[in-house]
């Protein structure tokens, strides 16, 4: 029955393949080929035995493309078939003089369809791209690849927040600010910031405390001003704390004086803390009884749900 089987060959880079060796198998009958500049090979089976619904198998190599092999089911109509041929790697070996099985492997082409030589050895570097297939900068004065840090990225994000203030504050005077987070998976990363005029002053950072009254919602803004102000992490002034604010939940105390504070956002790494979800902290500010001073506050922090 004089059917005709035709077969294209592609690279992995979908480029037609010219002087691939191409064999045919039908039943015990082995038809050999090899593409012309088109990529493209036909096979006449007038003088082979078959029937319709027989398997016929392609097996296509080239040295430095690969090799894939591809079944079709026969019909009494002319088929056409297109096949891309697949990397891989040869493996042999051989026993040495001391009995020993020594592995070699034969890398056939690179991923740009290139074969690998002392010339044209294994990459040794790799592409970096995102989603959308655009490659990552380098820093031309460096090369050096350029990124930026998570909480930086966390701006970008529109999920990085700010609050900045200062408070006069009398002789043995007291100032607190309450920090509360929501119930639910998205938590707070927050570092606090703050100097001290003159004087010496207490600060510490109570974890778990209980209040009548959360005080003034303090004016909280969005590091990224093209996204809205929506924080889920509230920031109070002046709360009336009913308990907690006891040793056994400080999580951060010290004392400071005049033109000391905290560094605050120079040392991130050192300073952010995670907090819990649902519960309320509480910053104070206590001066000792010395002079009245004034004091500039600052927290930092981003919102997010772990991935994992």
């Amino acid at each position: 029955m004089p059917v005709i089987i035709g077969l294209k060959v592609y690279s992995i880079t979908n480029s037609l393949l010219s002087d691939v060796a191409v064999t045919l198998t039908v039943g015990s009958n082995i038809l050999s080929g090899t593409t012309n500049s088109g990529g493209e090979v036909a096979f006449n089976l007038g003088n082979v035995t078959w029937s319709v619904g027989d398997i016929a198998t392609f097996y296509a190599y080239k040295v430095g493309e690969g090799e894939k092999s591809q079944s079709i089911t026969l019909s009494s109509q002319p088929q056409q078939v297109s096949i891309t041929l697949v990397q891989s790697s040869n493996l042999s070996y051989y026993v040495s003089e001391q009995e020993r099985y020594n592995l070699v492997f034969s890398v056939l082409a690179d991923f740009e369809g290139n074969k690998i030589t002392d010339i044209n050895p294994l990459p040794t570097s790799a592409m970096l791209k995102d989603v959308n297939g655009s490659l990552a900068e380098m820093d031309r004065a460096t090369n050096v690849l350029s990124v930026i840090t998570y909480e930086h990225h966390e701006i970008h994000s529109g999920t990085h927040y700010i609050y900045r203030c200062y408070a006069n504050l009398l002789k043995a005077g007291v100032k607190e600010y309450l920090i509360v987070t929501p119930s639910g998976t998205k938590w707070c990363h927050m570092i606090i910031g703050f100097e001290i005029v003159t004087s010496q002053t207490v600060v510490q950072w109570f974890e778990k405390v209980t209040t009548s009254d959360n005080g003034t919602l303090a004016n909280t803004n969005n590091r990224n001003r093209n996204f809205a102000d929506n924080n889920t992490t509230k920031i109070y002034e002046d709360p009336t704390v009913t308990g907690g604010a006891v040793a056994g939940n400080l999580i951060q105390c010290g004392i400071f004086g005049a033109g000391r504070g905290s560094a605050g956002g120079a040392a991130r790494d050192n300073e952010e803390i995670v907090l819990a979800p649902n519960t309320k902290y509480l910053v104070r500010f206590t001066e000792q009884n010395l002079a009245a001073t004034a004091i500039n506050f600052f927290a930092d922090w981003y919102e997010h749900t772990n991935k994992n």
